[in-house]
């Protein structure tokens, strides 16, 4: 199950904590790996940030994160935190 919680294009808005909890309980019941694309997650604009999906599940989510959207673009730099038997089949 592919999601972007955070400030989701085109709409801009964040999922709950609460609608973060219901995504895993779906995810839990149907045995779906979660991705969790966070491009925008280092752009708090006021409040707490959030908790993400990675940290409220760490073994059944993929966190996909990236500077590119928020510190420097013409760097495209970006990183993948994920279960041990999702990085054991990356390819880099």
């Amino acid at each position: 199950l592919y999601t972007v919680p955070n400030y989701s294009s085109p709409s801009g808005i964040s999922q709950s904590t609460e609608r973060r909890r219901e995504i895993l309980a779906v995810a839990d019941e149907l045995d779906l790996l979660v991705v969790e694309d966070n491009p925008y997650g280092l752009l708090n604009l006021d409040g707490d940030p959030l908790p993400t999906l990675k940290s409220m599940d760490p073994d059944n989510v993929v966190y996909l994160g990236s500077f590119s959207k928020t510190f420097a673009p013409g760097f495209r730099i970006g990183w993948v935190l994920s279960p041990s038997f999702v990085r054991d089949k990356l390819v880099l």
